[in-house]
């Protein structure tokens, strides 16, 4: 008999990984009841459309609801085992679960910290309720921010990673070396210092090319029409970006400004890619998915006045220097391709120690456990 768990977004449909990661390889014994009624956006206009909606609805909460609490009332013909609450908090009155990217998602809008306290109570009330069995954090830092916030409740907390599945791909041999970015925002995840470390790069190296996945503001593509080593795309589906993007690329130059959790760190690794990326006082988990000189090359820039379309040169330079001594050196390529599949298939970020943890959650919260 499988257990009925239903999902319950905080928005009709999903963007998020996370959740297409958990429909695709639930744990064993689980069926997740509305599998076919959401899931994950598949077209890049439909991805555009909803995060425009999600803005206007996030600036409304912000300036006319902003402590009112994340929490949602379940409505399905269907009867259930348990629910599994996205970002969001329930008010039925059945054993449900939420998981959480930070705490600030048990609001609507993530208050000030001035403003918290308006409404940390009944928030602290549905969590505390008999009801509410397990609030699985992402990552250390999202248990941290919970701990902060509401330290009564810890008892119910659990570190449970994001599931990213290993992806099958063999790369041909070629003496070419590709570099890879890939940013919904271009400005906030670093475009525009990984375009210009792309066409120093590109310059210098007859063997690198390089690759945009992104909103590309048109003063970007006019400034660097000229050289031809890199390739523009537009915001695409994951599906092609599976398909067509990650196979073909060796190298992933991420320089985030900001990330609560980069899914696209995870994801390139999936692939066996190296990542090169920046830590700022806005990249919350960055050390909690690279390992520094082992899947990955981390450059912290904790400048407080941090200008978001390019960090200091120094920053740049040494991004660069560490992409340059991987061009050169591909048997550290190699290496650290190795260090991240390996990491993806029997890590923390693992679809089976995932699944392991959340059929263990499952059962507990409908006393299934001995």
């Amino acid at each position: 008999k499988f257990m009925r768990v239903y999902l319950q977004y905080p928005w009709k449909v999903t963007d998020s990984a996370y959740y297409k990661n958990l429909l695709d390889y639930p744990p064993q014994g689980v069926e997740y009841i509305n599998t076919n009624k959401k899931g994950n956006i598949k077209s890049a206009l439909f991805l555009r459309l909803n995060n425009f909606m999600k803005n206007v609805v996030k600036k409304v909460a912000r300036t006319f609801f902003t402590n009112l609490p994340n929490a949602h009332l379940t409505r399905t013909r269907y009867p259930v085992d348990l629910i599994h609450c996205a970002h969001c908090l329930s008010l039925n009155k059945i054993p449900w679960v939420c998981d959480i990217e930070f705490a600030e998602q048990f609001w609507v809008s993530a208050p000030s910290p001035d403003k918290k306290l308006l409404n940390r109570n009944k928030i602290k009330e549905i969590l505390q309720s008999g009801y509410c069995k397990k609030i699985l954090a992402w990552t250390e830092w999202s248990y941290n921010s919970i701990a902060r916030d509401f330290p009564e409740i810890l008892n119910k907390v659990e570190v449970v990673s994001p599931g990213i599945p290993q992806q099958r791909c063999e790369k041909k041999t070629s003496k070419e070396i590709r570099l890879l970015f890939v940013g919904r925002n271009f400005q906030l995840k670093g475009g525009y210092a990984a375009v210009d470390i792309f066409n120093r790069l590109t310059e210098k190296y007859a063997n690198v090319y390089a690759e945009v996945v992104s909103d590309v503001p048109l003063e970007v593509l006019e400034k660097y029409k000229e050289n031809k080593k890199i390739i523009f795309n537009k915001l695409m589906s994951q599906e092609n970006l599976f398909r067509e993007i990650y196979p073909r690329a060796d190298i992933f130059v991420y320089p985030t400004f900001s990330d609560t959790f980069g899914f696209a760190i995870l994801e390139a690794q999936s692939f066996g890619l190296p990542v090169v990326t920046m830590n700022t006082i806005s990249t919350h988990t960055i050390r909690e998915t690279i390992k520094d000189g082992e899947t990955g090359f981390i450059v912290d820039n904790f400048d407080k006045d941090i200008n978001v379309k390019l960090p200091p040169k120094k920053i740049i330079d040494e991004m660069f220097k560490k992409i340059e001594g991987l061009i050169l050196d591909k048997k550290k390529i190699r290496e650290m391709s190795n260090n991240c599949i390996k990491e993806i298939r029997d890590g923390k970020f693992s679809i089976k120690r995932r699944n392991e943890k959340l059929k263990k959650i499952y059962e507990e919260a409908i006393g299934k456990l001995n």
